[in-house]
């Protein structure tokens, strides 16, 4: 055997004793385990391995090997779960997805930890140092696909491991880097888990079908005009609420409001947009990927920074809503038809049918809807969630109680403007009596909202705004900042508290002809303008990690941000509203976008869930590119205005009328219109 033969086999065999992986390659089988029908059904496992059998290695293949792109920032190896759960072996298979994580000391070196780049000649543990930079992904964490036996339960399965990595033979062991190995249940699934349909998920079933055929009776007898000689008949106005035609054209039909009020649609259709691609963003962050690395660097660009902050358009909504609720009482307190008590009932009969219709969803069906290994923590979660705690959001209070498991992620939101639109009614009345002391009191609230998160944001030592980094991403619900202030009333009240100054403005204007100048039109949209600008950019600021923290910086821009967007805001709305009627006012008062802001709620309240589905159901890591992300946020607008222009038909508007029948009677001029999530059809026509 000539000499290089010999050494050749000589590092074979090094190989195969001494592993050279990063991290170390899961065994095939638990060979010593606390089980003995683990142990005897992992040894019949690996004898028809050797002996070739496909089920055996169909489970085999279904296995992550090796973790691959980790120092990249792929945090997932999964394999192939499916695979593992139809291998039909001659006993229940069991696919979890391990987590692998390198527990490194120190770093060879002092660079730079907040530092992208890294010497290609340096030491891999440089890489795998847990350098606790939240705008950077983990690369001492994988997660593997690993199938086996059904009887080696999680708890067994994961004593095992770790006493086969405490013991296996791999080279970083000369680096004093030890391996741990966590197995949660929650990630683990066998081929014998069969979830059954209960009770609640029949229910939903009875419910959409009962939905279905109430509107195609309505639809009918509207379509054939029945009962012509009972034209009064209280069953067959309940019944034609339901009518899908009525529906359509009360969708369709241009409303009339004020011109200056017009621009609001676009507003609110473009602001929508923003969220839900801020909120596709942040499920891309949070998703399988294996493109961290180029995720990384656009967190330190200008470009994706703004989208992050995204939520800013959450605060425009919050304008406008105080905006039109202002506008509307203040209407109906000129008509001497101001009934508070009945205005609270109005508005929370009109949003709640089509709210609670979509908890019954997160709590029932969409855990229907697919499968994946991330599922049951993320869609499991949000079932259990919306099953426990559905009835803190229908009485609009799950940013308050249980704020920690409500149900549906986005819906803190409705329970503000629930909280907002019950100080209105108070703020406006007074207003309308008399407005220094209704102003005084906008301005009290204001400054003492605003104080409020001073404080807890220095008290607590808290970043200046929430930052949309993966650690907040991986459970957002408990993160301390979304808690602390995000959610919360009684710090998100400003930009509404600005709605209403600029509602009573607009009303006061709606009977004048009063309009800007080209000048004044141009030195207001340049200066709101700016405004807007310079909050973005000075947001900016904080998502810079080489940026020094100030408690006393933090809190003061954390207490004022979302006050001067709101003043921003109502600078380009009012200059656009009455200044020259030129492209920027016809594109923002295009009639298409009234048909679009008429269905924002339902697609703010479908499209979170559209998304969580999306993520849970995940195979294997994607690919983040911006481009992607574009196409992928064009879909879910899609889908979801689909989704809601269905809601709207079987739900929003016919609940609407009916309430109209059943409470207003035969009043047929009365439509309930000062909501925030969507636009009035006619503030002119209002009586109560």
């Amino acid at each position: 055997m000539s000499p290089k033969v010999v050494v050749f086999c000589f590092l074979m065999g090094v190989v195969q004793t001494l592993e050279i992986n990063v991290f170390p390659t899961l065994p095939i089988i638990l060979e010593k385990s606390e089980n003995e029908l683990c142990d005897a059904e992992s040894r019949q496992y690996l004898e028809n391995l050797n002996n070739f059998t496909l089920w055996a290695h169909e489970m085999r293949d279904s296995c992550a090997q090796t973790a691959t792109g980790v120092l990249r920032g792929n945090g997932y190896n999964m394999g192939n779960m499916v695979e593992c759960l139809t291998a039909n072996a001659p006993f229940p298979t069991q696919y979890c997805l391990v987590i692998l994580k390198a527990n490194v000391s120190s770093s060879t070196t002092n660079r730079d930890p907040l530092s992208l780049e890294f010497d290609p000649n340096g030491n891999v543990i440089d890489k795998l140092y847990d350098y606790k930079d939240i705008t950077k992904s983990p690369r001492n964490t994988i997660r593997m696909g690993w199938c086996a036996p059904a009887s080696c339960n999680p708890r067994i399965a994961q004593k095992a491991l770790n006493d086969y990595v405490k013991n296996h033979n791999y080279l970083l062991k000369e680096e004093n880097v030890s391996f741990s190995v966590d197995i949660p249940a929650v990630l683990c699934k066998t081929s014998t888990d069969e979830s059954k349909w209960d009770n609640l998920d029949v229910a939903f079933c009875v419910v959409t079908i009962t939905l279905l055929l109430i509107v195609g009776v309505g639809t009918t007898l509207d379509y054939r005009k029945m009962f012509k000689s009972n034209e009064n008949s209280m069953w067959r106005e309940i019944l034609v609420a339901f009518s899908a035609i009525k529906s359509y054209q009360s969708l369709t039909k241009r409303s009339q409001s004020a011109s200056s009020m017009r621009i609001l649609f676009g507003i609110k259709s473009l602001a929508f947009f923003g969220i839900i691609g801020g909120h596709r963003l942040c499920i891309f962050i949070n998703g399988p990927m294996f493109t961290e690395d180029y995720l990384e660097h656009l967190f330190r660009s200008p470009l994706i920074k703004t989208q992050l902050h995204v939520d800013l358009l959450v605060d425009t909504f919050f304008f406008i809503g105080g905006l039109l609720v202002t506008y509307g009482i203040m209407d109906l307190l000129d008509k001497n038809r101001y009934n508070p008590s009945l205005l609270v009932l109005l508005r929370y009969l009109r949003l709640t049918p089509i709210y609670a219709y979509i908890i019954f969803f997160h709590a029932t069906l969409l855990y229907r809807s697919g499968s994946g290994v991330l599922w049951e923590t993320v869609v499991g979660a949000e079932r259990k969630n919306c099953r426990e705690n559905w009835w803190t959001g229908i009485l609009y209070i799950s940013n308050i109680v249980n704020s920690n498991n409500f149900c549906i992620i986005s819906s803190w939101y409705l329970s503000c403007d629930f909280h907002f639109f019950l100080l209105a009614i108070i703020l406006v009345y007074v207003l309308h009596k008399n407005n220094w002391i209704g102003f005084a009191g906008l301005g009290v609230g204001t400054l003492l909202m605003m104080a409020i998160t001073f404080y807890l944001t220095y008290a607590y030592r808290r970043p200046a705004m929430l930052r949309f980094y993966k650690d907040f991403l991986a459970n957002p619900m408990p993160f301390i900042d979304f808690q602390l202030i995000y959610i919360k009333s009684y710090t998100r009240g400003a930009p509404y508290f600005v709605g209403i100054c600029a509602g009573y403005l607009y009303h006061k204007l709606k009977d004048t002809d009063f309009n800007l100048s080209k000048k004044r039109f141009l030195i207001t949209l340049f200066a709101s303008y700016l405004v807007l600008i310079a909050v973005v950019l000075a947001s900016n600021i904080f998502y810079d990690p080489y940026h020094e923290y100030n408690a006393v910086e933090s809190s003061f821009f954390g207490s004022t941000f979302r006050l001067i967007w709101a003043i921003g805001t109502f600078g380009f709305v009012f200059a656009v509203s009455f200044g020259p009627h030129g492209i920027l006012y016809n594109f923002l008062s295009w009639s298409n976008f009234e048909v679009l802001a008429k269905l924002t709620y339902g697609a703010y309240l479908v499209h979170i869930g559209f998304q969580y589905r999306d993520v849970a159901s995940s195979v294997a890591p994607g690919k983040f590119w911006l481009s992607d992300m574009l196409l992928t946020v064009i879909s879910d607008a899609v889908w979801c205005f689909i989704l809601s222009f269905g809601l709207y038909l079987a739900i929003e508007q016919p609940f609407k009328a009916l309430i109209n029948v059943l409470i207003m009677g035969k009043k047929k001029n009365f439509t309930l219109n000062i909501p925030v999530e969507k636009l009035p059809n006619k503030f002119e026509n209002s009586k109560l």
